[in-house]
């Protein structure tokens, strides 16, 4: 097993001396497993915050896209996990960047209904005016999954930007 199999192992098996060990002797905190899956993406999965930082210290990129083609704070939307959040946008993770996909983090807060993230998004960055290939705002994907005061807000957010 590789050095960058082993490093996305040890973040799913939480092992974080194996982590530390891992990125002290070189292996490189982005390096993807043969699925594409970075550790920070595990840890971000698993809301580990203890790991994430640690690979975040180490240099990994909190914008670089895992095996399902989104960023690490799409995910976090996704799962609407504030904490895990603000660690990625203060390590530097761009809000307002697009998925390899076309979509953004907000697109994801939207579509999970997840307000405060929606919030926390837009007061670092986030446009809710971006359109995803298909023509989508955030809003359209808060509509179409029933969250309407999700929807309302970023109606509104887009009137002020």
């Amino acid at each position: 097993m590789d050095r960058s199999e082993t490093l996305v192992l040890a973040a799913r098996e939480r092992l974080t001396g194996e982590i530390i060990h891992l990125l002290q002797s070189g292996t490189d905190p982005n390096s993807q497993d043969s699925k594409g899956r970075t550790a920070l993406e595990v840890a971000v999965l698993l809301k580990d915050k203890e790991i994430a930082e640690i690979l975040l210290e180490k240099g990994a990129d909190p914008d670089l896209p895992g095996s399902r083609q989104i960023t690490a704070l799409s995910i976090t939307a996704e799962h609407n996990d504030l904490s895990m959040a603000y660690l990625l946008i203060e390590s530097g993770a761009d809000a307002a960047i697009r998925n390899p996909t076309g979509s953004t983090a907000l697109h994801e807060a939207a579509y999970a209904g997840n307000l405060e993230m929606a919030e926390l998004l837009i007061s670092n960055g986030a446009d809710p005016s971006t359109r995803t290939p298909e023509g989508d705002t955030a809003t359209d994907w808060a509509r179409r999954t029933g969250h309407i005061s999700v929807a309302i807000y970023l109606e509104r957010s887009i009137k002020k930007v």
